[in-house]
């Protein structure tokens, strides 16, 4: 239902995390001081140059499985807790995101010491996807109350 604000709120939480799960754009770059390789860490995969080191595939489930909950959620307008519950496993599981991205970046020794390692400003996307599915979550709990207290007056 688009009357209602968390419809909106879930739209974007699947939109973007889609739209994450399709890009290339680093949210991590590593540099070696000592040969001048730079690797690159996106959403989806780990590169140097042109050549690819891996793929990410707890980030690529992850954010996939946030899209899909995400929007399955907006159809659930009538079932409001079963739609806080997939609203919740959303934020479940781009907290999951941010720690696969944490260990992709910063645990994983790419150059063995010898390198500049910089966060871009991408990687603050998923917490953007956090506060939108608090906020949509939130705005379900809303709508849950007011109906429990329509029903008292009944």
């Amino acid at each position: 239902m688009i009357q209602r604000i968390q419809t909106i709120y879930l739209l974007l939480v699947a939109i973007i995390s889609i739209t994450l799960f399709n890009i290339d754009i680093p949210y991590f770059t590593v540099a070696n001081l000592e040969s001048n390789e730079e690797i690159l860490v996106d959403y989806n995969s780990t590169d140097m140059g042109q050549e690819l080191i891996g793929v990410n595939m707890g980030l690529i489930y992850f954010l996939l499985s946030t899209g899909i909950m995400a929007f399955t959620a907006i159809f659930l307008y009538r079932r409001r807790k079963l739609q806080m519950r997939l609203t919740a496993g959303c934020m479940i599981f781009v907290l999951v995101v941010l720690v696969n991205m944490y260990w992709y970046s910063y645990k994983m020794d790419y150059f063995d010491g010898n390198s500049i390692a910089t966060l871009q400003p991408v990687a603050a996307v998923p917490i953007s996807l956090l506060l939108l599915s608090l906020l949509a979550f939130l705005r379900i709990r809303k709508d849950e109350k007011l109906v429990r207290s329509l029903d008292r007056i009944r």
